[in-house]
């Protein structure tokens, strides 16, 4: 299993299959650069404000993908803001079309500083496209310039909310399953028998219509999941749950052994009003697929026993339906192989300038499992660790 990627084997590449259109690249292409010029000293970038500036994108061949454009640039993240390399958020003044990706006003640029292979996070989003999710970040990656300063590639991503383009078309409610101690001063939550529920959208008051309407959907969700009948096909929890997207949600974040999402962080649902609570989108792989000491052995559930899921596994319906579905996604093994590969090819030339501004390969960065001196071999690393997980699911979720 996963032991063999501590010995000289691991700079071996394992072979794949072709395949998978939705991924095919040209390798000749180079990614975009991102300049960004702001009215503030990078240093003093803040978390909570924006500074003002604008931002043009270049693509392959030097032309402008996107002229100079009003924006305005702040941090993200919670620990991942405290590293040197870090993440941001832009906002435009209306909804701008980025990459070819829809309109909208917010988008990311995630930093991946822990990812070694910068790639964790797009294998992630790829098996989400794949699903029955109803929508997943679309992303491209790009190499990024503040006020001239080179910072490193990046991965510009659509931004997790429910407006127009993005999460329920903007028509829902979009919540997040989060901590206590994680909870922000202005956030609106609720807090239910079981968990703290934020409400990320729409803006909503504590007690008015909407909050109460959400709240009431999930704590009566919830009664019926945890009650008695809860497996009864028409009373049950089936009456208030999108079972499809819980199914996809479960297998994607098992696959990648993500525990910042194991019903604590990160961990999304979106609901539309008259119809059933879903789950979703999936978002926050730094520290799965091996990347975290806490979860270097790809054996072992990650998710079966968290929150709502360790009701939900009480159904043998549910559990023949994950046996079911997971067998999709080991048909598709291959074709993320392929895709990792292909992705890592993209970044050859600029993996190596991000790494000449940010000396960490073969340097241990909190929580890495490992630490390899060359970019290829980290590479080698995840594509052997989601292999050999791929294959302990197989026979672990076929024996429940």
């Amino acid at each position: 299993m996963i032991n063999r990627l501590l010995f000289p084997l691991l700079i071996l590449l394992i072979g794949c299959s072709e395949g998978y259109n939705d991924t095919d690249i040209n390798l000749e292409q180079k990614i975009p650069e991102v300049h960004i010029n702001i009215n503030t000293p990078l240093e003093y970038v803040s978390k909570n404000e924006y500074s003002n500036g604008t931002i043009q994108i270049e693509n392959s061949e030097g032309l402008l993908s996107m002229k100079p454009t009003a924006m305005g640039l702040r941090g993200r993240g919670n620990t991942t803001w405290s590293f040197p390399k870090k993440p941001f958020q832009i906002r435009f003044e209306e909804a701008i079309e980025v990459l070819g990706m829809p309109g909208a006003r917010k988008w990311i640029l995630l930093a991946h500083y822990t990812d070694k292979s910068l790639l964790r996070t797009e294998l992630a989003l790829e098996l989400s496209r794949n699903s029955f999710m109803d929508w997943t970040s679309d992303g491209e990656f790009i190499e990024l310039y503040v006020n001239a300063e080179y910072l490193g590639v990046y991965q510009l991503v659509e931004k997790i909310e429910a407006v127009p383009n993005r999460v329920n078309d903007g028509q829902g409610f979009l919540l997040e399953v989060n901590r206590q101690n994680r909870l922000g001063p202005n956030d609106i939550y609720f807090e239910s028998n079981y968990h703290f529920y934020v409400i990320k959208e729409p803006e909503v008051i504590t007690g008015d219509f909407q909050y109460s309407l959400i709240e009431e959907y999930v704590e009566t969700t919830e009664d019926v999941l945890f009650g008695l009948n809860f497996q009864d096909p028409f009373d049950g929890y089936r009456k208030y749950l999108d079972v499809q997207s819980f199914i996809d949600w479960y297998i994607i974040h098992e696959i990648t052994m993500n525990s910042e999402s194991a019903w604590s962080s990160s961990c999304y649902m979106n609901y539309v009003p008259g119809g059933k609570l879903k789950m979703g989108p999936v978002w926050d792989f730094d520290l799965s697929l091996g990347n975290s000491f806490n979860a270097r052995s790809v054996e072992g559930f990650k998710i079966k026993n968290a929150g709502w899921y360790a009701q939900l596994f009480q159904d043998s319906l549910f559990v023949n339906e994950v046996k079911q579905r997971f067998q999709y996604f080991y048909a598709h093994k291959e074709d993320i192989l392929t895709m990792i590969d292909n992705k890592s090819q993209l970044l050859e030339e600029a993996q190596d300038r991000n790494f000449v501004k940010w000396p960490i390969l073969g340097v241990w960065v909190w929580p890495n499992a490992v630490a390899f001196t060359e970019y290829d071999h980290e590479v080698t690393y995840l594509k052997y660790w989601y292999s050999d997980r791929m294959e302990w699911l197989n026979q672990a979720i076929e024996n429940l």
